[in-house]
């Protein structure tokens, strides 16, 4: 046969030969990321290599299925005894070596590319053979020991549990020039054990074989994709493998000087760098990377190899954005007010895009996307931004107009699509006509339409009034808040569309003073929309300060309590006036307060007492409402003057944005007003619902009429009316305290900002941006890596080679390698002290579903063999048990 190597001038032609890792680096070389020069032998030399002694080793591999873990070690050396004395062909060699004497490099990697390796179905990360430090002379030798590899008994392991036949692995082999790394790591451009909005970097001292291999301790970094701020783990670094220079090739295991100890291993602009280049390849690849890099002396990034993550599951890409939502709903938020918000999510929007001329067709086949506008993390509330993308682009022509201000709207710092559903191109265009048409029509129909929405509003506020909930029976207030919603939900989606209509005129406004020329835009802008007479959002702010002048000018003692003085004022004619102001601003503004859209809120109209504290602060201040009305005053004063200056001589232009600020300033008050209604409505349904929980809880349905806030709109009318799923009231009375339980533990955690995940939402781990409390002494923490609860005996290993059965077991080592893979699979769970997000045990623990935590500092030490323990993949926390016999949690 020809013995051609492969290189960047002949790669598309022997494509099918370079394997995984060989195809993945031609690759970034050609989208001119930094890789080290390199040539591949091609796969064909390994199969000729094979097929002398195919049948031999056909009989062999025939007994794989049957041969157990712990004898698969002697398997592997019997396949590797029929190949002992097939040489690396000459002709070949001759080839391997006159091209490192053109490369000229003193030192070379010899890596294995299997067809298979490095896949998005396997990576077989780190189980072939990998030579670093390779003198020219030794590269055809380390090239046999490749080949070799493809029988080693991790690797049958690994291939018999993913159903790939050995021989049939088509192994290549890069040679690389080899980079002498001052600092080297591996970059997860999403993180395979949670959310996928963070690139994670682990960097260690020297050559990266150390950080694979746990042999070596290493920083963390994770960044933000949205707005790259790095969060780090710095550990205190105290080896490093290098280049063995006693013996002139290979590597060793070296100690490291202070203070390189206990420095980060990279500067943040290293590491935005590295960032940098790792998305790159994510695009160029369309789908997220584990790269391997380098820093050399000079400190020149080199990218060694890239490859799929293989653990993020299959299925839709989902975002979750808190921005502006959080707002409205900060910290956990209990059921009830989340499925309220999610129900009436979709029962709003999808009227409001059937207002817009969306098809009902088109709305029908999208009530999955409606139906699931928001998202509960961690009892926290997200806007599903997949989803609302997804609406946006039921008109993809339309979408891309709209999306931008609808960023804007909501506060997304960055676009974020996910996958949506759209109509065809002709469908796109048709209905392009008819939404503009019709967003046409309701902006000069404004008017009328919010003096409808207006009369609806009364009628439901008439309605709302007449209802003497402590009179009625359970039925009775599911009834009543079956027909408030029905009355809600059939006036509501307008202030939507004048929402929509006010995105839309500022983007207006906003490209109208950009053609202009209009310097400081945004800022003149704002100065416009201040000191609006009127505004709803501000007259409860008004009210509040009237209160709070009127017990400055009462003399009322600054040091006193709430309480104490609520009473005063109920009881002594002096303070008459304070007392109707009070019952004045509940009457109007009593739903307006900090968290007035959860349920679980007692707001000042549940609790005056509130009202009054936050008065008496006010009264601190000493900030009065005509302080405030002259500061707006002045800002809207002065961005007038502003924009008179820079539109003076241009009558039509300056016109038409005079008439675009106008109209903005009433669409922002009809908003505010809006705003304002929304509380009141959610304050009405809050009384509803409470009282349903008293009565509830007076028949003993429920412990406490607080509870009904654990529960769902839909459980609870399921419940009344006997369509629950709750078999009885034990059942629901468990859920609810386990409820409870989950989410007070949820406010101890606080998950990030932007949540990214793929495939089935539960099963998605939840990125936290805070650093959760610490451990208690009877518990271990560490890294989780793969997700799972699973109580078993413990066992520690110190060496593969003489381990005990292990099945069933907890494997407790101080560190790993991938020839650990036999002994991992028999396992229930993995726990080790070295080891990192991205270290071999890491990705070979999650490739096969094992729950495992490493970095648990004196694992071996602290567990014994024949131990009970309980460990929590997805959180790292091992619990362990003073009794060497006794379990942790028997049902788990």
């Amino acid at each position: 046969m020809t013995f051609t190597l492969i290189d960047a001038s002949n790669s598309p032609q022997f494509a099918d030969q370079v394997g995984g890792k060989g195809a993945n680096l031609f690759r970034l070389q050609r989208i001119g990321l930094p890789v080290p020069d390199f040539f591949c032998v091609g796969s064909a030399h390994f199969t000729a290599f094979v097929d002398a002694r195919r049948r031999e080793l056909d009989a062999l591999i025939d007994l794989l299925p049957q041969t157990n873990d712990l004898d698969l070690p002697g398997l592997s050396a019997r396949v590797k005894q029929v190949l002992a004395d097939r040489p690396l062909p000459a002709d070949l060699a001759a080839s391997i070596a006159a091209r490192l004497h053109d490369q000229g490099s003193e030192f070379f990697s010899v890596r294995s590319s299997a067809r298979q390796e490095d896949s998005s179905a396997q990576s077989f990360a780190g189980l072939f053979h990998t030579s670093l430090y390779v003198r020219p002379a030794a590269v055809p030798e380390h090239i046999r020991n490749c080949w070799l590899s493809a029988f080693d008994a991790g690797i049958l392991a690994y291939c018999r549990r993913r159903g790939v036949h050995p021989l049939d692995l088509e192994l290549g082999v890069v040679v690389q020039r080899m980079v002498r790394s001052r600092v080297s790591g591996v970059m997860f451009t999403a993180d395979p054990a949670g959310a996928l909005s963070d690139v994670v970097v682990v960097a260690g001292l020297g050559l990266g074989e150390g950080i694979v291999s746990d042999a070596v301790e290493s920083d963390t970094f994770r960044i933000d994709r949205l707005d790259r701020t790095i969060r780090s783990e710095i550990n205190r670094k105290n080896w490093r493998i290098e280049f063995d220079a006693e013996s002139g090739t290979g590597t060793r295991r070296a100690a490291v000087s202070e203070p390189l100890a206990t420095q980060a291993a990279l500067p943040s602009e290293v590491i935005g760098e590295l960032v940098g280049l790792g998305l790159r390849a994510e695009a160029a690849f369309g789908d997220y990377q584990d790269v391997e890099w380098a820093v050399d002396d000079r400190g020149a990034i080199a990218v060694l190899q890239s490859r799929p993550i293989t653990t993020i599951p299959p299925g839709d890409l989902t975002i979750f954005d808190n921005s502006n939502i959080v707002e409205g709903y900060p910290g956990v938020s209990l059921p009830l007010t989340f499925s309220f918000l999610k129900n009436g999510y979709g029962r709003n929007f999808s009227r409001m895009v059937a207002a817009l001329g969306v098809p009902r067709r088109l709305i029908a086949e999208h009530q999955a996307v409606f139906q699931n506008m928001v998202g509960y993390v961690d009892g926290r509330i997200y806007y599903n931004l997949s989803n609302w993308y997804a609406i946006v682009n039921l008109n993809p022509v339309l979408g891309r107009r709209f999306t931008p201000a609808f960023n804007d709207m909501i506060g997304v710092r960055r676009e974020a699509r996910g996958t949506p559903s759209t109509p065809g191109p002709l469908d796109g265009v048709g209905q392009l006509f008819v939404v503009a048409c019709t967003l046409a029509y309701r902006y000069v129909t404004l008017s009328p339409m919010m003096r409808r929405y207006q009369r609806d509003y009364r009628r439901f506020d008439e309605y709302s009034r007449r209802l003497q909930p402590e009179s009625m029976t359970t039925h009775a207030l599911s009834r009543a808040i079956g027909e408030a919603s029905r009355m809600v939900f059939s006036m509501i989606y307008r202030p939507l569309i004048n929402d929509l209509l006010l995105m839309l005129q500022v983007a207006l406004n906003k490209g109208l003073m950009h053609r202009m020329g209009i310097a400081n835009g945004d800022e003149v802008l704002n100065g416009l929309m201040c000191g609006e007479q009127g505004m709803a959002s501000v007259l409860p702010v008004h009210s509040l300060m009237h209160l709070a002048e009127l017990l400055k000018h009462d003399d009322v003692p600054a040091d006193i309590r709430p309480a104490v003085l609520m009473e005063r004022i109920q009881s002594e004619p002096a303070l008459s006036g304070i007392r109707a102001a009070i019952a004045e601003h509940v009457r109007l503004y009593g739903d307006r307060c900090p968290e007035e859209l959860k349920f679980e809120t007692d707001t000042f109209r549940e609790a005056p007492v509130r009202l009054l504290e936050t008065a008496l602060r006010h009264r601190a201040s000493g900030v009065r409402i005509a302080d405030l009305q002259t500061g707006e005053a002045r800002i809207r004063g002065e961005a007038e003057a502003e924009l008179s200056r820079q539109i003076k001589g241009r009558p039509m232009l300056g016109s038409m944005l005079r008439v675009g600020v106008g109209r903005m300033r009433m669409l922002l008050r009809n908003r505010e007003a809006g705003r304002l209604d929304r509380a009141r409505i959610v304050g009405i349904f809050r009384t509803l619902y409470r009282t349903m929980g008293r009565k509830l809880a007076g028949e003993r349905t429920l412990s406490a009429a607080d509870d009904i806030y654990y529960l769902t709109e839909d459980e609870i009318h399921g419940i009344v009316n006997g369509s629950s799923v709750f078999f009885d009231v034990n059942g629901l009375q468990a859920a609810i305290s386990q409820r409870k339980a989950a989410l007070a533990a949820a406010r101890s955690r606080w998950p990030a900002e932007r949540l990214t995940f793929r495939g089935t939402g539960i099963r998605n781990p939840v990125h936290q941006a805070r650093v959760a409390a610490a451990a208690t002494d009877s518990t271990l923490t560490g890294t989780p890596c793969s997700p799972g609860i699973v109580t078993g005996e413990a066992i520690i290993v110190d060496d593969p080679h003489t381990a005990p059965d292990v099945t069933g077991k907890i494997i407790v080592a101080h560190m790993t390698d991938p020839g650990w893979v036999f002994l991992m699979i028999a396992s229930a769970g993995l726990v080790v002290e070295k080891g990192s997000l991205l270290s071999h045990t890491a990705i070979i623990g999650r490739e096969l579903g094992i729950p495992t935590i490493v970095g648990v500092q004196h694992a071996a030490t602290r567990i014994r063999s024949g131990q009970w323990i309980r460990i929590d993949g997805a959180k790292g926390e091992i619990a362990l048990r003073a009794s060497a016999d006794v379990p942790v949690d028997a049902a788990s």
